[in-house]
Parts: structure tokens; C-alpha cells; sequence
């Protein structure tokens, strides 16, 4: 057994326990999974992977310099024909600094692109630091295989490429993208999520920024206004262009975990909010917790996701005690949750140091192991 494949396999094994140089392939080894913490040569890892033909899963390698780039992405790839899912990134990265996104998510590119088209199942990248175009072309050549695809940690992300996989990824079942130091470069803007259907509806996982334009909380509460409320060309459009994303949303019948974030420009808050340190979990998208009121004029979208049958968890901005939403849900909406939705077990509707309200008390009563706090920021 080589001394680096000691490490590979987590192994505790002393250097004298070692007793001779491996030269058989390792039959049943599919996964290779570690912290890669220090950049390494192909000398160094081309013998490794001639010991795993099996190889289906793979957190790749550090890269020690450009040169070794395309010489080790072919040489995996063509000596782990099996190879399926691949991770760039450790989960801790942040805290070392050999890890370099122009060099080492060149590898991610490269290995997608070397890969049999449409063999990718899945792909989880952790500290995309600026735009990257290869990616996104690299992605659709896999855009009928990849099941998961998981971009984490991300300080800049195209909303293109978002939205890419979003319409092109007909066998994507789960999709999670989540901002780094800055949420704000992580997030789709609502137009671009309605303006071709989704490829997939399998989905059973799905987190997502969007960029809705000016929060409601900022603004005066349409639904304050005198009844019949009459909206603005403007609040017309925004509402058609939130039914049809909502309407997506709907459609995902499969959907267990559900994430929608709000995202907010730290830039635009106002120093009240800064101290309060509000994020995302202090709002509430527009008109989706509420069945709405025709009388009063006042639009409500809960319905659109009835068939969620199957929903576990609802987080992200879903707070039932702003503005809008203190006003627009009540014993009619939290009926209509408890009926709907028998097997949801977390919903953010309220920070865990507010009283519940009346409503949502009953709520609790009715299904007593509904979580339905989150905690705030510390």
C-alpha cells in the first residue's frame, strides 16, 4: 500500500504497520472523499488513481500548478470510467489558503468536460469567488444526467447560470445555491426565474436568492390601503411575475425541502436595520402566505402550493409577523397549512423569541411536532 493511500482511506495505520506496496486494484473503493488541504503534483496522485477503476465518487485534488490541470483531469477521467459525482472544495475551505479558484475550479471545468457527455449525476462546488462561464457551458454538457447540483459558499454567481440549470436540467432533483460573504451576489432576479418553464419538476430539494425588487416591509402595505384596493401598473406586473415563479413552485409535487430567500443590499438598509442585524428571515414574500381577499382586493397565492403534499420543511422568508403578513394571515391560512401540508416538520414563520400568535398557537396544538421558529443571528 502506497503511504498517500493511507491518508485517501482515512486509515490510522503507523508507517511500520505498512507492509507492502500495494499493486492490485482496490475492487470496492467508489468513493474518494477528504479534506485536500495541500496542493499535490500528478506524480503524486496518478498512482492513487490507477489503484481505483471503481471510482464513482470524487472530491478532487488540489492542483499544484496550471501545468498539471488538463494531464490529471484526462488521466482521471479516463482511469475512473465510473466516475459520476464530484466535489470541488473541502468543507471547511475557508480556513486554509493553498486552495485558488482560478486554478483549482479550472480542474471542475476540465473534469466535466473531459466526462462522457451526460454522465455527470452530481456536482458540489463550495467558493465560487467570481463569474466563471465554464462552468455553466461545462454544466450543459451534463444537463440530462445531473440529479444534484449544490454551488455553496459562493461570493459571485452568475444569475445566468442559475438560471441555465434551472431551465435545462431535466433530471435535477435538487438545487442549492447560497451566497458567501455577500448573499447579494448569489441571488436570481424574479424576472429571470419565470422567463422560460423549468426543465425539471423532480425536484425534491430546492434553495434559492431571489432578487424581488423593493421589500414591502419598506414600503407602505398595499394591503393597508382603503377597500377595494387598487394596485399601480407596476404592483401589477410585480404580482403576475411572483404568480408565475410561485406557480413554479407549485408544480415541484415531489419537493420535500424548501429554501427561499429574499435578499436584501446591505448597501440600501438603514442603520436601524443594520443594528437589528436583519436578514432574510425578516420578510416575507409578497402575498405567498396568504389565500388572499377578492373583496378587499387584496392578491393571495397560498393555494398555488397545494400539491405539495410531501413538503418537510419551508424556510427562508416566510415570517407570518410582518407587516403584510400580520395583516393578510389567520385562522383561515393556518387551517389551510395544517390541511395541506401533513408532513411539514419546519416552517420559519416566527423568530423563537416572539409569541406565537393566536392562530399559530392552534396551529401547534393541531401538530405539536411542527418546529416553527428559527433562530436569529447572534
Amino acid at each position: 500500500m502506497v503511504p498517500e493511500l493511507v491518508s485517501l482511506l482515512g486509515s490510522r495505520l503507523s508507517k511500520q504497520s505498512i507492509v507492502k506496496l500495494m499493486t492490485e486494484p482496490l475492487r470496492y473503493l467508489t468513493h474518494w472523499i477528504g479534506q485536500n488541504r495541500n496542493p499535490c503534483h500528478i506524480s503524486e496522485v496518478a498512482p492513487m488513481i490507477e489503484h481505483c477503476p471503481l471510482l464513482t465518487d470524487l472530491e478532487i485534488p488540489l492542483a499544484k500548478d496550471l501545468e498539471d490541470i488538463n494531464k490529471l483531469t484526462e488521466h482521471i477521467v479516463k482511469k475512473c470510467p465510473k466516475l459520476c459525482r464530484i466535489m470541488q472544495g473541502s468543507t471547511d475551505i475557508g480556513n486554509f489558503s493553498s486552495f485558488d479558484y482560478h486554478r483549482d475550479g479550472a480542474m471542475s471545468t476540465r473534469m466535466m468536460n473531459f466526462m462522457h457527455k451526460n454522465t455527470l449525476a452530481e456536482f458540489i462546488f463550495r467558493q465560487i469567488q467570481s463569474p466563471e462561464d465554464g462552468i455553466r457551458l461545462a454544466l450543459q454538457r451534463h444537463s440530462e444526467s445531473s440529479t444534484r447540483i449544490e454551488l455553496t459558499d459562493c461570493d459571485m454567481l452568475l444569475s445566468q447560470t442559475q438560471q441555465k440549470i434551472l431551465t435545462l436540467c431535466s433530471a435535477l432533483e435538487e438545487f442549492v445555491v447560497s451566497g458567501g460573504s455577500h448573499a447579494l451576489y448569489s441571488n436570481i432576479p424574479l424576472y429571470k426565474t419565470v422567463q422560460k418553464p423549468w426543465a425539471s419538476t423532480r425536484f425534491r430539494r430546492l434553495d434559492l436568492a431571489i432578487d424581488i425588487g423593493e421589500m414591502e416591509e419598506r414600503l407602505p402595505p398595499i394591503y393597508s390601503r382603503p377597500a377595494p384596493i387598487v394596485l399601480t401598473k407596476a404592483e401589477k406586473e410585480r404580482f403576475e411575475l411572483l404568480e408565475l415563479f410561485y406557480r413554479q413552485i407549485g408544480a415541484l409535487v415531489d419537493l420535500t425541502d424548501l429554501t427561499l430567500r429574499v435578499t436584501l443590499d446591505e448597501d440600501e438598509m438603514t442603520a436601524d436595520e443594520v443594528e437589528r442585524q436583519v436578514d432574510y428571515h425578516c420578510f416575507s414574500f409578497p402575498g405567498l402566505l396568504t389565500l388572499g381577499n377578492p373583496k378587499k382586493g387584496w392578491p393571495g397565492y397560498l393555494h398555488l402550493l397545494s400539491g405539495l403534499k410531501k413538503l418537510r420543511r419551508l424556510v427562508g422568508s416566510v415570517n407570518v409577523v410582518t407587516d403584510e403578513t400580520k395583516l393578510t394571515v389567520g385562522r383561515r391560512e393556518v387551517v389551510f397549512l395544517e390541511q395541506t401540508f401533513p408532513k411539514l416538520e419546519v416552517a420559519e414563520f416566527l423568530s423563537r423569541h416572539i409569541q406565537h400568535p393566536p392562530c399559530f398557537q392552534w396551529l401547534k396544538k393541531q401538530c405539536p411536532r411542527l418546529q416553527m421558529s428559527y433562530a436569529e443571528k447572534k
